[in-house]
């Protein structure tokens, strides 16, 4: 593949991933989502920030993070049986 294809199809799926991200969040966030968004729009009483987009997200990152491990050790032991 030459240098410049390379560069273009990187170029194209940067910029493809700009724009759906920005209209996910025009559409989510800003839509039907708010109510999560406006947590952290909201006067606070507090230093102590509750975003609920993060802690929503961040539970399956989590959970898949714990669960790579596991699935790594049941892949090779089951590679090493066959």
């Amino acid at each position: 593949m030459a240098i410049w294809l390379g560069l273009f199809l990187f170029l194209c799926a940067v910029i493809g991933m700009a724009a759906f991200a920005y209209a996910v969040h025009r559409r989510s966030t800003l839509g039907f989502g708010w109510v999560l968004h406006d947590s952290h729009r909201r006067a606070r009483h507090c230093n102590r920030e509750w975003d609920l987009y993060a802690a929503i997200f961040a539970v399956p990152s989590f959970t898949m993070l714990l669960a790579a491990p596991v699935r790594r050790r049941v892949v090779t032991s089951q590679a090493a049986e066959s």
